[in-house]
């Protein structure tokens, strides 16, 4: 039921919130809220688009204050706070909703390269993901060529230039992510455009120096040093620190597309979603057991964290290398395909993609 909807009926008594269910109680706190500041913004309740430059532009508002207040914090923490939930979000959109799991194709040549970077994590095997995406396409043959030629180079460049490669796939991927979210809209609207330009001007800003010196200076002392090394490792100390600050603003943008802004575009209904609604999407999508490793992974990163921030921080990356190529191949299949296409068989069956 849509929590417009659900937020006009009467309100729970006070006593009766804590009887319920977690989820039951978060609705109807939401509930009460919505009541009150509803009639301030109506037009969010109704208007998807609206909403999601809204999300969108406070997600990068909120991106460039941290990393400007808190930039260190923002690449530890930030990880294990968000990195698993956006993985989840990964799965969920780019291969259950899709139906990409039932492409015999997929598992040969989409999945491959997102398990080989298990072992090896680098940037040659990520980019191979475009050349696997673009054999299994259901495009015209001469792109799906042109495509797989473009791919093989790239991943022949890749591995030619070894860690420059793999540092500049990893400032790219956070682009990859905004692509995605502006390629998976059914409509065709402007405002998702303004959350793009917000994005692009602050990363600018930061590239050319509206954070430097006060709290990005730490990055460039102490063992925060060896996170400006293992993003940027530029001869030039302060254009270093400036594209480690670029990737801590990105990276945040990065968790906001995917736990925020492709949710919300991609419901089919317009409204806002309650929260035991949206689990029940979410065990329907995924099933019980893969959320309960995923929560299981999440509690363990944040435990993890609360020992030892360096090493749960570097044991998410090794988790969340996968991703990469997972990103890579479904961008190329939505470049070549169009998303309705891509979609086609996660909705033509059993109703998954239906859920509201």
């Amino acid at each position: 039921m849509s929590l417009v909807a659900s937020s006009r009926g009467p309100l729970a008594p006070r006593g009766a919130l804590a009887s319920r269910g977690p989820l039951a109680t978060l609705d109807a706190l939401r509930g009460r809220t919505l009541r009150l500041v509803g009639p301030l913004a109506p037009g969010l309740l109704r208007d998807r688009d609206a909403r999601v430059a809204t999300y969108g532009l406070v997600a990068v508002a909120l991106a460039f204050a941290l990393t400007s207040a808190a930039p260190v914090a923002l690449l530890m923490v930030g990880p294990l706070v968000l990195g698993v939930p956006h993985l989840v979000a990964d799965v969920r959109y780019l291969v259950a909703r899709p139906g990409l799991h039932r492409r015999a194709g997929f598992w040969l040549c989409g999945a491959a390269p997102a398990c080989l970077s298990f072992v090896e994590p680098r940037a040659w095997v990520s980019t191979s993901a475009v050349v696997g995406a673009a054999l299994i396409a259901r495009a015209r043959v001469g792109w799906r060529v042109a495509v797989a030629l473009g791919g093989g180079a790239l991943v022949f460049a890749c591995f030619s230039l070894g860690r420059v490669a793999d540092v500049a796939l990893a400032h790219a991927h956070n682009v990859v992510a905004v692509a995605l979210f502006v390629l998976w809209s059914r409509r065709r609207t402007r405002l998702r455009l303004v959350v793009v330009a917000a994005s692009l001007l602050a990363a600018l800003a930061i590239a050319l120096g509206a954070l430097d010196g006060g709290p990005a200076a730490r990055l460039a002392s102490g063992d925060a040093g060896a996170l400006v090394d293992a993003l940027a490792p530029l001869a030039d100390p302060v254009l270093s620190v400036r594209a480690a600050l670029v990737f801590a603003f990105a990276q945040s943008v990065h968790y906001a597309v995917w736990v925020r802004l492709v949710p919300e575009e991609d419901r089919p209904r317009p409204g806002l979603r309650s929260f035991t609604s949206s689990w029940r999407a979410l065990a329907l999508d995924l099933g019980r057991p893969l959320l309960a490793l995923a929560a299981v992974a999440a509690l363990g990163l944040a435990a993890w964290g609360a020992l030892e921030l360096a090493a749960a921080r570097d044991g998410y990356l090794r988790l969340a290398v996968f991703h990469g190529p997972l990103e890579l191949g479904a961008a190329t299949l939505l470049l070549l395909e169009g998303r309705g296409r891509v979609r086609l068989e996660g909705r033509g069956r059993g109703g998954r993609g239906g859920t509201s």
